[in-house]
C-alpha cells in the first residue's frame, strides 16, 4: 500500500522514480534534498492520478495506465533520453510498465520494494489493509500503517536532526497524517492487484536497460522480499538485501539508499536527468 514517484533531472541523462500507494511527492523529501543540492541536477516532483494534489477520475486504474500519464509528463518536458528510472513499491510496477512502453527514454532502472505481480502479499499486509478499509479516523489509519511500513527499533530510534518529535514514530505520524489522503485509494489499489510482468516481459527489460538494480528489506510486511530475488535473477540485476529494514527505503534509510543511487547512477554513465515520482 506504498507508493511514490520522483523525478530529477540533470543536464546530460534523466532519472525518473517511483514509490507507494497513496503517498504524495513530498515523501521523496530526502532524495529531492540529496540530488536537488547538487549542481548537475534539476528535480521535478509530481503525483500519480489519485493521489496528493493529482486529479482522481472514476474507475479503476492500472500500473500500465499510470506509465503513460508519466510518459505524457516526460515528452511534455522533453525528457525522453537517458532517463535513470526507480520505483518503489507500487511505483515499481510502473516502473515495469515504464521501460517496457518506452525503452529507449531509460539509461538505467532501480527496482525498490516491489514485485512483478501474480504473488500473494504477506498475511499481514492482506488483514492490516483490510482492517483500514473500514477505519474512518485519520490518526489510527495513520498509527497502523506506519507500524506496517516501518520496523519497530528503527520507529523507536530518534527522529532526525531538526524534527520537533523525539522519536522517528513521532515524527512519521506527522509526516503521514500531512501526506495521506482518502481519495483514491481504491482505484490504486486495483493497479497494484492487476499488475502482472511475465517472464517474457521481464527478458525484454533485461535486454533493453544496460543498467538495472533492485533493492529490498528483510522486514517488509507488504511485498515479500522473494520477489526482489526473483526479479534480480530474471534481469540480472544488481543486487541490494537491507537485514532488518522495512518497506520504505528511501526514508527509512535515506542516506543509505542516496548513496546507493549515486553508485547505481555513475555505474550507468553520467547523468543529466533524474526523474522521480511520489
Amino acid at each position: 500500500m506504498f507508493e511514490k514517484d520522483l523525478i530529477l533531472n540533470e543536464t546530460k541523462s534523466c532519472e525518473h522514480t517511483l514509490l507507494g500507494l497513496n503517498l504524495t511527492s513530498e515523501s521523496w523529501e530526502y532524495q529531492i534534498r540529496h540530488f536537488g543540492s547538487h549542481p548537475d541536477y534539476q528535480v521535478c516532483v509530481f503525483d500519480n492520478r489519485g493521489v496528493g494534489y493529482s486529479d482522481a477520475p472514476p474507475g479503476f486504474y492500472s500500473t500500465s495506465q499510470m506509465a503513460h500519464d508519466i510518459i505524457d509528463l516526460c515528452e511534455h518536458i522533453g525528457w525522453t533520453n537517458n532517463v535513470h528510472l526507480i520505483g518503489v513499491s507500487m511505483g515499481g510496477m510502473i516502473a515495469q510498465e515504464l521501460v517496457l512502453a518506452k525503452p529507449l527514454f531509460f539509461k538505467s532502472l532501480c527496482l525498490t520494494s516491489t514485485t512483478p505481480g501474480m504473488s500473494l502479499p504477506p498475511l499481514l499486509a492482506v488483514t492490516t489493509i483490510s482492517k483500514l478499509m473500514f477505519i474512518r479516523n485519520p490518526l489510527e489509519k495513520v498509527e497502523i500503517t506506519v507500524r506496517l511500513i516501518y520496523p519497530k527499533e528503527w520507529l523507536e530510534a530518534p527522529a532526525p536532526p531538526g524534527s520537533p518529535h523525539p522519536t522517528n514514530e513521532k515524527h512519521m505520524l506527522d509526516k503521514f497524517l500531512e501526506r495521506m489522503t482518502s481519495r483514491g485509494i481504491q482505484p490504486v489499489n486495483a493497479a497494484c492487484l492487476r499488475h502482472y510482468c511475465s517472464p517474457d516481459r521481464l527478458r525484454r527489460i533485461k535486454h533493453n536497460i544496460p543498467q538495472i538494480l533492485v533493492v529490498t528489506g528483510s522486514w517488509d510486511n507488504l511485498i515479500r522480499p522473494e520477489n526482489s530475488y526473483y526479479l534480480a535473477e530474471q534481469l540480472n540485476a544488481d543486487f541490494e538485501y537491507w537485514e532488518g529494514s522495512g518497506h520504505a527505503l528511501p526514508g527509512e534509510q535515506a542516506e543509505r539508499y542516496n548513496n546507493l543511487l549515486d553508485v547505481h547512477f555513475r555505474k550507468a554513465g553520467l547523468v543529466d536527468t533524474i526523474i522521480k515520482i511520489t
